[in-house]
């Protein structure tokens, strides 16, 4: 038995009224939340800075932007559910970049 091992102890041999005492409150669910519906797909992003700025995008654009960074979506898929070619894609992602860009750096 190694040094360390002698001062630790499984968590299965921690009493349940020990265990209740450890902080493990969750709050995500009390973050507040924008759901964008994007293609029949709803995405959710934490209220805030980005929020807005997604909002002031054109719809096409932030789809675009939703599907990639928040969804993950590769271009080939974002292009299939959008109807457009992925070069379309690439051009929408890098417009809506610059412009969340400008609309970030606006408000501050």
């Amino acid at each position: 038995m190694g040094r360390r091992a002698k001062h630790e102890i499984p968590f299965s041999e921690i009493s349940d009224i020990i265990v209740e005492t450890f902080p493990m409150e969750d709050d995500y669910e009390m973050i507040e939340k924008i759901i964008f519906s994007v293609c029949g797909i709803s995405v959710s992003v934490q209220e805030g800075e980005l929020a807005e700025a997604l909002k002031k995008l054109l719809e096409m654009k932030r789809n675009v932007i939703l599907l990639s960074y928040f969804e993950e979506y590769p271009d080939s898929a974002i292009a299939k559910i959008m109807d457009i070619t992925r070069n379309g894609v690439f051009k929408s992602r890098q417009t809506a970049l610059k412009l969340m860009k400008e609309i970030l750096q606006e408000e501050k």
